[in-house]
């Protein structure tokens, strides 16, 4: 070996040991080219679901919201039909001794009424008869109200006002605001009285009456008709 070759030898060893950048400069290669990106690889297995957590508490109810305004009134329906139907009822005759007749026929039912009915036809006052068990039946009457007048020779006359017909069929008569209880009329008796008067009761706050005739037997129905005007009678009269 010559000695430049043996210089240049020891001179690139301490180059390499000490760090002579500018020979390993010259000594590094140019950079290599970037290599390709690689497939992405397959994807993996979706994993199990996690179990589902608590349920958390409930929170505060919001507040009520503003009411709304209110809706425009509808309009009014049309007027339902008139109903019609029969009214069915008895009236019993009672002697001046105060007891049933057995004969109960030939009482005038007669019933007057509103001006004009639902149907707009006016009501013309309409009569019927009792029969012997003291039934009448008063066809065609439609819904209102009513009075009613039971009348014979021999008997007081009787009045029942503003009595209600509500039509539909059928309708049972009543003289006690709806209870089934008969009415009576009783018989012009042959007897005279011979004093009536009239009492306080004190203790029960209640007014009585007391009458004396010249009655046979110890028992006699007695009707009394009162009103407001001074000419009462059995023909005009409030009640009974």
């Amino acid at each position: 070996m010559s000695r430049f070759s043996f210089l240049f030898i020891v001179f690139m060893s301490i180059c390499l040991l000490s760090g002579c950048s500018g020979i390993q400069d010259m000594l590094k290669g140019d950079q290599g080219a970037v290599g390709a990106t690689g497939e992405q690889g397959v994807t993996g297995n979706v994993g199990a679901q996690g179990p589902t957590g608590e349920t958390g508490e409930q929170g505060p109810t919001g507040n009520t919201g503003a009411q709304g305004p209110i809706g425009d009134t509808g309009e009014q329906g049309p007027e339902g039909p008139a109903l019609s139907g029969r009214w069915v009822g008895h009236m019993y005759l009672i002697g001046s001794n105060g007891s049933l007749q057995s004969d109960h026929s030939g009482v005038t039912v007669t019933i007057s009424g509103p001006v004009s009915l639902a149907s707009g036809v006016s009501f013309s006052p309409v009569s019927v008869q009792t029969n012997n068990a003291g039934k009448f039946v008063v066809p065609d009457m439609e819904t209102g109200l009513y009075t009613l007048s039971f009348s014979k020779e021999g008997y007081g006359t009787l009045y029942y006002y503003n009595q209600s017909f509500t039509g539909g069929g059928d309708q049972a008569w009543s003289a006690y605001a709806g209870l089934p209880f008969a009415a009576g009329m009783t018989q012009v008796p042959d007897f005279e009285i011979l004093e009536v008067g009239l009492g306080y009761d004190y203790g029960g706050g209640s007014l009585y009456l007391s009458v004396t005739t010249n009655a046979q037997s110890q028992y006699r129905h007695l009707l009394v008709f009162w009103s407001t005007s001074p000419e009462v009678s059995s023909q005009n009269y409030i009640g009974s």
